[in-house]
């Protein structure tokens, strides 16, 4: 944290991703699930580096037909999770 905060100039967004429970198993805010991290994305935001959290993205998309943005097997986006993220 500190590295990205030293080298504020050259960031311009971070990028946070949830985890498949996070998407598909609950409906708890980012801060409710982790709370320390809202005390984390004041200060980069302050520090003018945006913070894009995918979590509600990827859980809308996950409810469009059959859910699958992670592969079965692993934690990994699979093409349709890699096309909602983007």
């Amino acid at each position: 944290f500190d590295l990205i905060l030293k080298n504020s100039d050259k960031i311009c967004s971070i990028i946070f991703i949830p985890t498949a429970y996070s998407v598909y198993l609950t409906d708890e805010s980012t801060f409710s699930r982790h709370p320390s991290l809202k005390k984390s994305f004041k200060t980069l935001e302050e520090s003018q580096i945006e913070v894009i959290d995918t979590t509600n993205s990827l859980r809308g998309n996950a409810k469009i037909s059959d859910g699958s943005i992670f592969w079965h097997d692993d934690t990994h986006w699979n093409k349709r999770g890699i096309k909602a993220a983007a």
